[in-house]
């Protein structure tokens, strides 16, 4: 339905109390305010049912190489990797309660791609994602289950976002990872973002056996 929009907010601020944790599956990152009381990222709008759905962390699912790492597909069509993007309710007050309701998660999916299919072949992406580098930069720092770091630069979620916000599926699915839920609205949008191929190894050599 073209009329159902989604509208993210404090997407295009720099976080720099971010933290990523090793949870035995992938890693998760958690964002904090700064000191002066900055809101956390939040998205609205009619393709949530105009409720207001707070960040609580975002994850990725890799596969073992840069072809088939994605949960999701489209038209059968498998991406390097895959983005997830937690949010709750807020009229929940918080993430624990909301992960009871059947309304209380929306998980914003994008994928990952390393490469451009054109009419003159696969191209590779040169350019590299800042929020993927500064992950990847920590990974060696929580090879351990349990083990958390603090990223060294401002994460900007927008980075994390396609330039296409319009053409998305939705359906009502659950968590695959921790905190795992029951009943989770997931949004997956259709247009990918990009990393290197040299980006996809240096993640899964740490994680692809936990990252499923």
């Amino acid at each position: 339905d073209s009329n159902l929009k989604i509208t993210f907010h404090n997407y295009d601020i720099g976080f720099h109390r971010s933290t990523a944790q090793n949870n035995g599956h992938t890693v998760r990152v958690f964002l904090r305010p700064n000191p002066k009381n900055q809101e956390m990222p939040y998205i609205s709008g009619e393709a949530v049912n105009n409720k207001v759905y707070i960040l609580d962390s975002f994850h990725f699912h890799w596969g073992f190489d840069e072809f088939q790492g994605s949960e999701h597909s489209v038209n059968n069509v498998f991406r390097s990797a895959e983005l997830h993007l937690v949010h709750w309710n807020s009229i929940y007050d918080n993430m624990t309660n909301a992960i009871e309701k059947e309304d209380g998660l929306v998980v914003v999916t994008v994928f990952v791609e390393s490469k451009l299919i054109t009419d003159f072949g696969v191209i590779h992406v040169k350019s590299h994602n800042p929020v993927m580098r500064a992950i990847i930069d920590v990974l060696p720092q929580i090879h351990e289950f349990g083990s958390n770091v603090h990223l060294k630069v401002p994460i900007h979620l927008r980075d994390l976002l396609p330039k296409d916000k319009d053409l998305f599926y939705k359906y009502m699915g659950s968590l695959t990872t921790p905190p795992c839920s029951e009943s989770a609205e997931f949004i997956i949008f259709v247009d990918p973002i990009y990393i290197t191929s040299s980006q996809v190894p240096l993640y899964s050599s740490y994680l692809s056996h936990n990252s499923r």
